[in-house]
């Protein structure tokens, strides 16, 4: 940490750009002096945590054309579509699996319908889903993606996002005082394990991580639906990370997400994971 802040100030004295010189101790003051960032970014100056903590301000959200009713009742569709026999899902209701899964998507800026949609294609809404990687929970988390979490949460982390912070305080306060102050091995194990149980933060750990992804990629304004699309699928292939799947895994997720705000009445069938039919 110190060595970086040491580095960054001498080499302060060469550059031209002014703003480049702007914020580099206190943890490059959490990388929030959000008044030059924009510029920065614009310029290609801005380091890759100054954008990020930028863009994890922002809601990602898509145009919504589904009432909040609607979308409670996509995702017991989706729920019973892909898990017909509920499995893990002993004691869950319909009604509060999908009201979970919508607040978390709205609270952390994410696109509940893309939400929907990637716990379906990572674990066709089973809990207990365990991956040959070993990746667990509704939203299939492995322990590179606990980590990044715990890494860009963790109070003493140099890594962390003052506004991620007070994001996760205010949406999911009673797991923001579980957060360690800064992540090592014993504590990510300690979480993937947590998450492989816990419904409520499976959810919000992979929210927070498909945000993060979202967030890593530079800002373009004016952006069109198709073209947020595009920036839908790029994030998603971070967020699987798996080179031989990732791009398959995007491109399923991101079909499954247009189908299911066309036709948010999913026809039930007995298949895994399957496209709703038009």
């Amino acid at each position: 940490m110190y060595k970086f802040v040491v580095l960054a100030m001498t080499a302060c004295a060469g550059l031209s750009h002014p703003m480049l010189c702007s914020s580099t101790n206190s943890q490059a003051s959490d990388m929030n002096d959000s008044w030059n960032i924009p510029t920065l970014i614009s310029s290609g100056h801005a380091t890759r945590n100054q954008q990020i903590n930028y863009q994890i301000q922002k809601n990602f959200t898509l145009e919504q054309s589904l009432s909040k009713k609607e979308l409670y009742r996509m995702v017991e569709n989706a729920v019973n579509e892909a898990n017909p026999h509920r499995m893990g899902l002993d004691g869950v209701t319909d009604e509060w699996l999908s009201h979970q899964v919508v607040h978390t998507a709205d609270c952390y800026g994410v696109d509940p319908v893309v939400f929907t949609a990637l716990i379906w294609r990572e674990s066709n809404f089973k809990p207990d889903a365990v991956s040959e990687r070993g990746a667990v929970g509704l939203t299939q988390l492995t322990q590179t993606g606990i980590k990044e979490v715990l890494d860009r949460l963790g109070e003493k982390s140099h890594r962390r996002l003052k506004d991620l912070r007070q994001t996760v305080r205010r949406c999911s306060p009673a797991l923001f005082e579980r957060l360690p102050a800064i992540s090592s091995a014993d504590t990510v194990a300690a979480w993937k394990n947590s998450a492989a149980f816990s419904i409520s933060q499976s959810l919000v750990l992979g929210a927070v991580l498909l945000k993060l992804n979202l967030a890593s990629h530079r800002p373009v304004p004016g952006l069109i639906a198709s073209q947020k699309m595009n920036w839908y699928q790029r994030a998603l292939e971070r967020y699987n990370g798996d080179p031989k799947v990732k791009d398959q895994f995007s491109k399923d997720v991101v079909a499954l997400t247009r189908r299911l705000k066309a036709a948010p009445e999913i026809v039930l069938n007995d298949s895994g994971f399957q496209l709703p039919i038009r």
